[in-house]
């Protein structure tokens, strides 16, 4: 049996129910064409780093577990009509979640193929990856280049309500000058810029 993960935060709803929680409230309220809709899922930052401090555990295993568990939600929304789905991994944060999110970003690269095999016999069904962790790593090997002062650090007010237009207040740069919104976020900067390279990557 592997190691079970509390929830990153009290409030924090899983991927199942939010899926449910979609199918049953929202699918029929928004009226998208399910079979030319992108379902995206972008999930697997927090398992990581929260897991990262755990001795004496095969990750592979507790990550197989994990992924399949997102499996089962794809499929859900596969029963429900849906077709095209993109898969965002996770980026590597820092040099000692290296190894992890490598051993991660392997089983759902992994997992996307078998899905395809699982439904090879639906011309409609096509998947698509999109690597996070190149685009953060090519965003910060030349952060100047997109407008970046600091890309290491973060504001430390950035949960003022005021922050976004009174970061001078705060001792602190232009929140768009940061590439980390806080220690486990990015920016609105930084979304921009991956959300820019994704749309030309879907092309």
């Amino acid at each position: 049996m592997h190691n079970r993960l509390t929830p990153h935060h009290d409030y924090t709803v899983n991927l199942e129910d939010q899926v449910i929680n979609y199918l049953n409230s929202a699918d029929s309220v928004l009226d998208l064409p399910r079979s030319s809709t992108l379902v995206a899922f972008w999930i697997g930052i927090n398992d990581v780093n929260d897991s990262n401090k755990w001795k004496n555990v095969t990750f592979t295993d507790f990550y197989q577990a994990d992924i399949d568990y997102l499996y089962a939600s794809v499929e859900k929304m596969y029963s429900a009509g849906y077709k095209n789905f993109l898969f965002m991994n996770v980026p590597a944060r820092t040099e000692a979640l290296k190894n992890n999110t490598a051993i991660w970003n392997t089983i759902l690269e992994h997992e996307r193929h078998s899905f395809n095999r699982r439904h090879i016999k639906d011309p409609e069904v096509e998947t698509y990856k999109y690597d996070v962790d190149k685009e953060f790593k090519k965003i910060l090997e030349h952060p100047t280049r997109y407008g970046f002062e600091n890309w290491t650090g973060y504001c430390a007010s950035y949960a003022q309500p005021d922050i976004v237009w009174n970061y001078a207040k705060y001792g602190c740069l232009p929140i768009d000058k940061y590439f980390w919104f806080n220690g486990g976020h990015i920016t609105y900067r930084t979304h921009e810029i991956i959300a820019e390279d994704l749309k030309k990557a879907m092309g």
